[in-house]
């Protein structure tokens, strides 16, 4: 079966993703326990959209039922309408879709998101709780 390849990116974006949201749902609010596999990064617009692939903005975490569910529809409800609108145009930006794509997922855009996370972990081990911010790549 084909699909998306997971990049080194992917995997650190969606662990940085699911720890900043403290292992909750954003849909039905179910909490996870840290690194449960229930628990999946959703994505508003594809993966396959490289230009929102590693966008704040276009992932929330979502339990395998929602992510089935909604797939990823029920994120634009969550957003203000000027992120809704940024989002758009982010995912109209070809060059900033060539130049993630280039990235190959590799490199420094994997190591921004290994950072992001290692952040979040930090953050929880003194005791931050709730949603944790996260720096975009770029």
């Amino acid at each position: 079966m084909g699909g998306i390849k997971i990049t080194q990116a992917d995997k650190w974006f969606s662990l940085s993703i699911r720890e900043a949201y403290d292992w909750t749902c954003c849909r039905c609010g179910k909490k996870y326990h840290h690194n449960h596999r229930g628990l999946d990064c959703s994505h508003g617009y594809s993966r396959g959209n490289w230009s929102v692939r590693f966008s704040t903005l276009n992932a929330r975490p979502a339990c395998m039922g929602c992510h089935r569910i909604e797939s990823g529809h029920w994120i634009e409800r969550l957003l203000t309408d000027w992120e809704w609108e940024r989002l758009r145009e982010l995912r109209d930006d070809t060059q900033l879709g060539k130049m993630y794509r280039k990235t190959g997922g590799k490199g420094e855009l994997s190591k921004h998101w290994k950072g992001q996370y290692d952040l979040c972990l930090q953050a929880r081990e003194c005791g931050v709780t709730g949603v944790l911010p996260l720096s975009e790549w770029l």
